[in-house]
């Protein structure tokens, strides 16, 4: 049987810089699903802090925290279960991906 890890991949450009690191490595891919959330959090603690705070109080009334609204947010920026990307309109882009690899026995 091959054994698989599923890696964590994070690529980030912005303006004035660029960079890829691996941010897991997993054995499971329930392990690395789990991986790839935190890493968004993680990512994006800068953009969840500009967006709370510049949030009006009618853009979360059909919401009841927060902590909802950022939950979809998220969602909604899946590409598949295996990958995550964000960009917006100052060049900045962030891309969160599983990626399975055979390991050599």
């Amino acid at each position: 049987m091959e054994k698989k890890v599923y890696v964590i991949l994070e690529e980030s450009v912005s303006y004035d810089d660029a960079s890829a690191y691996v941010s897991g490595v997993y054995s499971t891919m329930e392990g690395a699903k789990s991986g790839l959330r935190r890493a968004i959090e993680v990512s994006c603690a800068g953009i969840k802090d500009d967006i709370e705070e510049n949030l009006e109080e009618e853009d979360l009334e059909e919401y009841d925290s927060f902590d909802e609204y950022w939950d979809e947010w998220v969602e909604n920026r899946y590409d598949s279960d295996r990958l995550w990307s964000y960009s917006d309109e100052d060049s900045q882009s962030i891309t969160i991906q599983i990626i399975e690899k055979a390991l050599d026995e």
